[in-house]
């Protein structure tokens, strides 16, 4: 998705950018909506992204600020061969602007509603002509929102310096600071049978009303983070042949989060009319404190050349990556909280006292080794192989209240890829990938060892074509599997930390995407994905059969401009619709079934 999508969508969010791609869906991390959670190929992201190929973690600092975001790539299938442990339905890059060697300013305004309002700033140019240049984006944002209470105000800088050392050799250093205020949505829509309660509802025999506007959480609910990125990346041109990269990576999250939360209803509660709340953390009391340090380092050295009269694009890289995280948090009695009226609310909380002693911190030390080997070849008759291989090294030391676990694993991860080009205009493509996933963290099995790593395996056949060099067209069709997917102990059903490595999930489906022009002023996207993404194992809850949460089987986009008039004087209207078939919800699994009842973020409607 180039930048000229990006403006002509005014994308203020990941989250906006991602409709114009099949099968890549936004949905809510928890009850309230901070980090960018992403569904890829039926598989969470767990609000993970990537800046220039880099991990970040954005679930405590917000969703991604977009001013200094050149294009968004989306990669679908495992990539863990390129880019680490992730998850296996693919990730979402976004690449940053970088300096010009010609000067350029702009100032952007944008206006929304419920008083949003939106600035950017982004210059760039040369420091010196022949060597250095540089770029500054900023911007601030105040937003509301149509519930109560809930809104942001945010603060981006991103200042950036590009060194040309020589023709051949190039240094860049990179900053981002990020500030986020939040009144967040805690606790969002109670669910009332099958459906939200929202509007007028028969509660024993009854109608009642509940807007859908309504806040059941208090407007001195807070989550503040800041987040600041270091980038320092250098390229070496040895010759047309050889180039060697290298880049280093980290990232500091604070984060203070604090409010009011719903315990777990049922429909009976709903008919009694009271919601049960729980302060986590308060103002005057103790509050989440989080931190989160992340650094990385990758190395890559890409080949160009001729063997045995084959061409040879070789790359040969390695990475290193360690997260330092903590929470700091307290565990305090609902009873210390005025429970609220569903639909006669009186806010304002009585707190009795909190006592310090009932605060704990709990932490995590992920990290891994990954080196890596991939060749693509091009063959006579039109025929590409692709062939690479990957071995990681991980290891966590994590800490709960639960107790401190310590986990080790290592796997060789293969891919391996073919592609036809019987027609300039045509190609046909076929691959299999395996995945080295998320670690199991401080989980245990029945014998108090740690639990495997999660895994996941692809194969993906596919269609790429051109009609009249004007629209480019992709029809794939793939088929995915995780396994080691940890399920609670049926003997430890409620203690949160020991689990058995059983659960497996499928997905499986049909992508179409097609961009391009239909006349040299009109421009057109369509997506659209066909999903089937089950639970195929989960032993404790009886789910195998159910589809994956946030998942619709039907999902799509279409995206048409057209402009009146020609460059450098651009003129252009844009349209378009997003349309999604029902996908299910989630539910808290620490419950048995029997007591579930699903609380909605308005963000997920």
């Amino acid at each position: 998705m180039p930048n000229e999508v990006l403006q002509d969508q005014q994308v203020t969010r990941l989250e906006q950018a991602i409709r114009n791609v099949s099968n890549v869906y936004q949905t809510n991390p928890g009850f309230s909506n901070f980090g960018d959670q992403l569904v890829i190929r039926g598989f969470l992201n767990n609000q993970v992204v990537y800046r220039d190929g880099f991990r970040i973690d954005t679930s405590d600092s917000g969703k991604r600020e977009t001013a200094n975001i050149e294009q968004v790539e989306v990669l679908k299938g495992p990539a863990s061969i390129l880019y680490g442990r992730i998850e296996p339905g693919g990730l979402i890059n976004y690449t940053t602007k970088k300096p010009l060697s010609s000067s350029h300013y702009a100032l952007q305004q944008q206006f929304g509603s419920f008083a949003s309002y939106l600035t950017s700033f982004d210059a760039t140019g040369p420091i010196d002509k022949e060597k250095l240049a540089y770029r500054f984006n900023a911007s601030f944002e105040q937003s509301a929102s149509f519930r109560q209470f809930v809104g942001d105000q945010r603060w981006f800088l991103a200042p950036t310096i590009q060194w040309k050392i020589s023709p051949a050799t190039q240094l860049s250093l990179e900053y981002e600071y990020f500030n986020n205020q939040t009144t967040p949505d805690n606790i969002g829509l109670i669910a009332y049978g099958d459906r939200p309660l929202a509007g007028e509802v028969s509660v024993n025999n009854v109608l009642r009303n509940f807007p859908v506007e309504r806040n059941l959480g208090e407007p001195t609910d807070f989550h503040n983070a800041n987040q600041q990125i270091f980038n320092l990346s250098f390229s070496h041109l040895f010759n047309q042949h050889l180039r060697l990269s290298a880049m280093f990576n980290s990232a500091l999250t604070d984060e203070r989060a604090g409010g009011a939360y719903a315990d777990f209803v049922n429909d009976d509660d709903v008919k009694l009319g009271i919601l049960n709340r729980t302060l986590e953390t308060s103002l005057i009391g103790l509050k989440v404190v989080s931190h989160l340090f992340t650094y990385a380092f990758e190395i890559n050295l890409l080949g160009r050349f001729n063997a045995l009269g084959v061409k040879h694009n070789l790359l040969l890289g390695g990475d290193y990556y360690r997260e330092d995280d903590s929470q700091t948090c307290c565990s305090i009695s609902g009873l210390l909280l005025d429970n609220i009226s569903i639909f006669a609310p009186v806010h304002g909380v009585t707190i009795g006292p909190v006592n310090p002693s009932s605060g704990f911190t709990i932490y995590g030390t992920p990290g891994w080794y990954g080196v890596y080997l991939q060749d693509q070849v091009q063959l006579r008759g039109h025929l590409f192989l692709l062939g690479g291989v990957r071995y990681d090294l991980a290891r966590d030391h994590a800490s709960s209240i639960y107790g401190v676990g310590n986990s080790s694993d290592h796997r060789f991860t293969p891919r391996i890829g073919v592609l036809w080009q019987p027609r300039q205009w045509l190609s046909l493509y076929g691959s299999y990938v395996e995945n080295f996933g998320a670690s199991n963290r401080d989980l245990v099995d029945r014998h108090n060892m740690p639990l495997p790593t999660e895994t996941a395996q692809q194969w993906e056949v596919g269609i790429k074509a051109a009609v009249g060099r004007r629209l480019l067209g992709t029809l794939a069709h793939y088929n995915l599997t995780k396994q080691n997917i940890a399920t609670p102990d049926p003997l430890f059903p409620l203690d949160g930390h020991h689990a058995l490595p059983i659960g497996e999930a499928k997905s499986r489906g049909v992508e179409l995407d097609i961009t391009g022009t239909i006349t040299p002023r009109w421009n057109l996207l369509v997506a659209y994905a066909l999903t089937n993404a089950r639970i195929v194992n989960d032993l404790f809850f009886g789910t195998a059969g159910n589809r994956l949460a946030g998942v619709p089987k039907n999902g799509g986009r279409v995206w048409a401009t057209y402009s009146l008039l020609d460059e450098p004087r651009r003129l252009t209207f844009g349209a378009g619709i997003t349309a999604q078939s029902a996908n299910k919800g989630k539910h808290d699994k620490r419950l048995p079934p029997a007591r579930i009842r699903h609380v909605w973020g308005y963000g997920e409607l």
